[in-house]
């Protein structure tokens, strides 16, 4: 049916209401969205301020033999202290305070995966002299080094995913890591 039809067809019926589509759980658009937006606003102003953002400083604290700038072990520290508090206390809860579900990995063994992933990360931030949350403020600022490593990003985490999915089958732990089973 197109509009002619409701125009022209006596007697006249409206359109049917439109459905909303759902918003994804999760996502910057729904009920929580502001509370994650204004997180991630402050936390991308707090490693700014701590200096993560700046490659060469990061490369400066992992000269551990040579400059070594150890300026982050302290923000490193700080950012720890602050986190165990409340870490410690959503351990024993299954809603965050905003009402969503808190999951935390239920594996607590090291294994091959964990390894190999510690290492890609380890020699990724050694030879960029960034990591995760500084390459989006790179990002945004329109920096071509921070484009370049959200892009590897982005190709590592589908290339894991890929092997993930490709390895699953020998592992049945491996689907869920997690304890919302």
């Amino acid at each position: 049916k197109n509009i002619f039809t409701y125009i022209h067809s006596p007697p006249h019926t409206p359109p049917p209401p439109r459905a909303r589509k759902p918003t994804p759980q999760n996502s910057f658009f729904d009920e929580n969205g502001a509370q994650k937006t204004s997180t991630a606003i402050i936390f991308f102003f707090c490693l700014i301020i701590a200096g993560m953002t700046d490659p060469s400083k990061v490369l400066a604290f992992l000269d551990l033999f040579g400059a070594w700038d150890p300026s982050l072990a302290l923000v490193m520290a700080g950012a720890i202290g602050i986190a165990i508090v409340p870490f410690t206390i959503l351990r024993k809860k299954t809603k965050a305070w905003a009402g969503g579900l808190l999951r935390f990995p239920k594996k607590t063994e090291i294994d091959g995966r964990l390894i190999g992933g510690s290492l890609l990360f380890g020699i990724g931030w050694g030879i960029a002299g960034i990591c995760p949350g500084p390459s989006i403020v790179l990002l945004g600022a329109g920096i071509a080094k921070g484009a370049a490593f959200v892009l590897m990003m982005c190709l590592g985490m589908w290339l894991a995913d890929r092997f993930n999915l490709a390895t699953a089958g020998r592992n049945q732990n491996q689907t869920n890591d997690y304890n919302d089973d």
